[in-house]
């Protein structure tokens, strides 16, 4: 017997310890959100730094992309078809 009273005991223990570390968590919200200049600026910082890291990958990806077509130009078949692909690209930019 002594035993399941001390489960009990410890299962209400942590208990209370969820319900503390869900008022911590809301009070943790509640002060972020509490200026809506500092909801602004968050979000502000947030959006710049998904710009940057989208710009960022996109050149990486294209600069992989070009090398790779570049290495392909070089094989006899599928050469003269990436050649006509970066021709018909080469010609849709310039004019």
């Amino acid at each position: 017997m002594p035993q399941k009273t001390k489960n009990k005991k410890q299962k209400n223990s942590s208990a209370i310890n969820v319900v503390d570390m869900d008022k911590k968590s809301f009070e943790n919200f509640a002060g972020s959100v509490a200026s809506p200049w500092r909801v602004f600026l968050l979000g502000f910082l947030r959006g710049a730094g998904f710009s940057l890291g989208t710009l960022i990958g996109g050149a990486i990806l294209l600069t992989i992309i070009t090398y790779l077509l570049s290495v392909l130009v070089q094989i006899p078949f599928v050469g003269d078809w990436v050649r006509n692909i970066v021709d018909s690209i080469s010609l849709n930019i310039n004019g």
